[in-house]
């Protein structure tokens, strides 16, 4: 999950996100810069294991604002603060096989 921010800050640092599947409920927060000489991807990565949809995704934002999304696909999700899902600029990697 990528988050982009529009009152807060571009990247959505410090973003809260909760991720409800099923019975299963993740928490994760978008942060950056943990690492010595180098930086980490602020993308946010859940384990759904089988699950193939996400029941609800709440964000809550820097600025105090909070997103509520349901019923989303399990790959590629990108939200926009006060918008909600929009286009993801990421493409599922494509391996050629070799034949």
């Amino acid at each position: 999950m990528k988050t982009v921010g529009s009152v807060s800050n571009r990247d959505g640092v410090g973003a809260w996100v909760k991720v409800v599947a099923q019975d299963l409920t993740q928490y994760d927060r978008v942060r950056t810069g943990e690492n010595w000489l180098s930086g980490n991807d602020i993308r946010l990565h859940f384990g759904l294991g089988h699950r193939q949809e996400v029941d609800l995704v709440e964000i809550t934002w820097p600025s105090g604002k909070v997103d509520r999304l349901t019923k989303l696909s399990a790959n590629q999700v990108v939200v926009r603060e006060g918008e909600g899902q929009i286009a993801s600029p990421y493409k599922p990697l494509r391996r050629k096989i070799a034949g």
